[in-house]
């Protein structure tokens, strides 16, 4: 790399960066642990760079801005890893990549660890050469990491600008991203409904290609900006997915073993233990707050008995405002949590990383029959789709299980539903997106919630009846079959009465009327689902 582009160094992550001194030698990834829990206190001529490294996908943007910056000769890991990124960084360092038959390289014996092809083999051999990993994968305390900060750090030597170089700057293509063309769509509200987690997120992935219109986005991924698609208010559900028994698909950017320990970060109450807070937010909030409304008698209708769920010693949202409410009475219409503060969220300029993308979440029970299900509504002011949503999912999935083992009159769940305001697709997920619906994309036949029709012709008439999906007559339509575009008119007289929700289930209720039509005007025998046949003698 030039001199003169040290001004523009990370190429990659830049605003998510904190940049120390370039003349030094040592790098810092934190892991999913708050990068500002060291960086605030560490001496800033000792290293180049520190941030957070979230998935094995990440290792390729640290691996490119190694070698775009070939001072950097030592890596200090650290944090809390809930992604296996560490796994995958050290096995790239200690037993190199291996390209698989189908052309891609992957880090020998990491699964999904894989590396860009745009990346050279000779170049990553040199990083494996001449970068040494220091591994205090799990460590959070500030000592441990300051002194291996200065057992690494070497004063410059020689080279350009007085550093020394163990390579000359190297800059790789970035993937070839799918098309960025967009179709037209409604740019208000998106539903997807699907059985699991695996097959919502495929056609959540097909959607955003397909349909997501172009922005900036707010934290640039690279310093000379990205593409980035969004869509609006893009709204999920998930009816059947067991948080017992997940289904982990071979599609997934995770395994099974980065979805327990991203439980972990999720579930932990801790401040500052990882990145996102929704721990925190969830089981303990405002702990630094509370000692001070008791001693200062701040609020009167925090007393004696709102202790019990301060056992974190912040405010346990989901026991109090939730699972207390619901056990109460279960058609409770206040058992919300809000995870967005905004006496502390609308100023957190700084750690913009730190504010919430999950904001509130709502948890109703419904009757069906007999029967009770607690369903779960999850509003995201904004969401990465192809990072983020899955992972989120499951986590929400687990958490709606627990609230309903804890509501002795709800027999199980209902769907999670999530609302994406703002739904993100970044840039360098374009390809490997586009790679998954290409694989994965399947038709899903759905049952419509809002019932059936049966279709019949009685001498000229055609006759429709809208049955329940417990088999009860809802409604009938009957016009004679001679009449001009009587299918249409059927057609839209069913629309207008709200007696269709699923697309699938509308076009073949078209089809159906329209080979009815057919079949009274051209002296057909008409049969429901099969084909037409000429009337006999």
């Amino acid at each position: 790399m030039p001199e003169t582009n040290l001004n523009t160094w990370p190429i990659y992550f830049k605003d998510n960066l904190i940049v120390g001194d370039l003349n030094s030698n040592v790098a810092i990834a934190t892991l999913w642990t708050p990068k500002k829990l060291f960086s605030d206190r560490l001496d800033k001529s000792k290293y180049c760079v520190i941030g957070q490294l979230y998935t094995k996908r990440g290792v390729n943007f640290l691996l490119r801005n190694v070698l775009a910056h070939p001072t950097i000769n030592t890596i200090i890991i650290c944090g809390q890893d809930l992604m296996e990124s560490s796994v995958s960084l050290k096995g790239l360092v200690e037993n190199g990549v291996e390209q698989l038959d189908d052309g891609k390289l992957k880090v020998i014996g990491v699964e999904s660890g894989y590396i860009d092809e745009q990346i050279s083999l000779e170049a990553i051999e040199l990083f494996r050469k001449n970068v040494k990993i220091v591994d205090l994968t799990g460590t959070v305390k500030f000592d441990d990491v300051e002194k291996a900060v200065l057992e690494s750090f070497t004063p410059a030597c020689a080279g350009r600008s007085g550093v020394l170089e163990w390579a000359k700057p190297q800059i790789f293509s970035d993937p070839d991203p799918a098309s960025a063309d967009s179709f037209p769509s409604e740019l208000n509200l998106m539903k997807i409904q699907r059985p699991t987690i695996g097959q919502a997120w495929v056609q959540v992935l097909k959607h955003m290609l397909k349909f997501g219109r172009e922005s900036e986005p707010v934290l640039f991924q690279r310093n000379n900006g990205s593409i980035v698609k969004e869509l609006n208010n893009l709204c999920v559900v998930v009816d059947d997915e067991c948080p017992e028994d997940p289904q982990i698909y071979d599609f997934f950017n995770f395994t099974k073993t980065d979805l327990e320990n991203y439980y972990k970060g999720f579930f932990n109450p801790k401040r500052n233990s990882e990145s996102y807070t929704y721990g925190e937010r969830i089981f303990n909030y405002f702990d630094d707050l509370i000692p001070q409304i008791y001693e200062k008698k701040l609020f009167s209708w925090f007393g004696e008995r709102t202790k019990e769920y301060l056992e974190f010693g912040g405010y346990n949202q989901l026991e109090h405002a939730v699972i207390r409410k619901l056990k109460r009475f279960k058609f409770d219409k206040g058992a919300l949590i809000s995870l967005w503060n905004p006496l502390i969220d609308n100023f957190n300029i700084k750690d913009r990383r730190e504010v919430p993308c999950l904001v509130q979440l709502q948890f109703a029970v419904f009757r069906y029959g007999d029967k009770y299900k607690l369903h779960l509504t999850a509003y995201f002011r904004t969401n990465d789709m192809f990072g983020a949503w899955p992972l989120n999912a499951f986590a929400l999935r687990k958490l709606q299980k627990r609230v309903v083992d804890e509501l002795p009159e709800v027999d199980s769940m209902g769907p999670l539903i999530t609302i994406s305001s703002i739904a993100q697709l970044y840039e360098d997920a374009f390809a490997p997106a586009s790679e998954i619906v290409k694989k994965n994309d399947k038709y899903f036949c759905k049952f419509d919630e809002r019932g059936n029709y049966t279709v019949e012709v009685v001498g000229d008439e055609i006759k429709v009846i809208h049955i329940s999906p417990t088999g009860l007559p809802l409604n009938e339509y009957i016009k004679d079959g001679k009449e001009n575009k009587v299918a249409m008119k059927l057609c839209n007289e069913i629309i207008n009465n709200e007696g269709i929700s699923d697309l699938g289930a509308a076009a073949d209720l078209g089809r159906q009327l329209a080979k009815a039509e057919t079949a009274v005007k051209l002296g057909l025998i008409f049969e429901q689902d099969q084909p037409l046949r000429q009337a006999q003698g």
